[in-house]
């Protein structure tokens, strides 16, 4: 019986660019980061060799290839839209990515479920103009590895309902290093024992990654197995205040370099909010320089009230930018910033289950002539 949903957008942020550029869809189309790394691209462009990771040379790159540099204020707002569409299809939802998110099925109707499924890709499609697909499975691992092996045209897959050989063609082309739940370095040193894909891990006798002190990875296999190991994490924080902070190496002392970075920490504490099922009404944004290598020296934290209880990315973010334009001196080399999301609470209504009603609406980011209401 599958007990986890993992509802996923292929190529995220390729996606939302096309969802304002239509004419760009079938175009090869990379997105590029600050660093000049590709971090998404378009089926096309994967199809003349470039990947993700890859750094990007423009010099050298073909003419029809289009790039564009990472729009992380897009991304929040469109990932934003797209959690909250998913909280109407249940309340244990955990939300740890953009492109991605758990659902617990187990108040999902017993019967057709197929059409439950479909009806969660309709609404996304519609609300958010984003094509999504859906992996089902007992455990969240094998639902997020049926997410990951859907072929172009399918829009979701079962792993309860695969056959023995079939399961294990989907493990064999799923490698450790595309499963987030095994990190970097465990995966080197797995590969460098011939572990090199998930059934590979499936096969590997526990006891010995238990030896090996890969915990996480055993976690992983059992997972794999058909056994939950990790559930979802909808627990409601405790404390009163969310942090978030980053080093800079080397220290920044341009405005524009350094409101990025802090855009990100915003962008990861409205993720979390989100996760969380929780809501801000304060904000504090902090900047300091070195203590001993750089003179002059400054340390410097403003405060703002939202106003109301939030969680909106855009809100958010429109407050971080008001506060670092406040703080922000000339002359200054900055090595440390953060924020603060202060006086934490729980909604008291966080989604529930669509209706008809709700269904024929469209809060999508762009309206099509066809849905707007005409009077004859």
């Amino acid at each position: 019986m599958d007990a986890f949903a993992y509802v996923y957008v292929p190529r995220f942020a390729v996606a939302c660019e096309s969802l304002f550029r239509p004419k760009l869809a079938q175009v090869p189309m990379v997105i590029v980061d600050k660093d000049q790394q590709i971090f998404s691209c378009s089926a096309a462009a994967s199809a003349l060799g470039f990947e993700v990771g890859q750094r990007w040379e423009a010099e050298q790159a073909p003419k029809e290839v289009v790039a564009f540099g990472s729009n992380e204020a897009l991304y929040t707002d469109i990932a934003s839209r797209f959690i909250d569409t998913l909280s109407a299809f249940g309340t244990q939802l955990e939300a740890g990515t953009q492109e991605g998110a758990f659902l617990a099925t187990n108040t999902w109707p017993k019967r057709n479920r197929q059409r439950h499924v479909q009806q969660i890709v309709a609404t996304v499609q519609r609300w958010v103009g984003l094509s999504a697909v859906v992996g089902l499975g007992a455990t969240k691992t094998l639902a997020y590895v049926a997410s990951q092996t859907l072929k172009t045209g399918e829009s979701h897959m079962s792993m309860s309902e695969l056959s023995e050989p079939m399961l294990r063609r989907v493990l064999l082309t799923m490698p450790l290093s595309h499963m987030p739940q095994i990190g970097q370095q465990d995966c080197v040193a797995l590969q460098q024992c011939g572990i090199e894909n998930a059934w590979d891990l499936v096969c590997t006798p526990h006891d010995w990654l238990v030896k090996k002190q890969l915990l996480q990875v055993a976690d992983v296999q059992q997972e794999l197995q058909g056994h939950a190991r990790v559930s979802l994490s909808h627990e409601s924080l405790q404390h009163r205040t969310l942090t978030y902070t980053q080093l800079f190496k080397p220290a920044i002392d341009n405005e524009a370099d350094l409101l990025d970075p802090i855009l990100r920490l915003a962008h990861k504490a409205a993720m979390r909010l989100h996760k969380e099922r929780l809501c801000a009404s304060g904000l504090r944004v902090f900047l300091t320089t070195a203590n001993f290598r750089f003179k002059p020296r400054r340390s410097r934290t403003g405060c703002l009230d939202l106003k109301q209880q939030t969680s909106d990315p855009l809100v958010i973010h429109a407050a971080v930018r008001k506060l670092v334009d406040s703080l922000y001196q000339k002359h200054y080399r900055y090595q440390k910033a953060g924020i603060v999301l202060t006086h934490l609470s729980v909604p008291e209504k966080w989604g529930s289950s669509p209706s008809d009603a709700m269904l024929s609406l469209s809060p999508r980011v762009t309206t099509r002539w066809s849905e707007i209401p005409t009077i004859s």
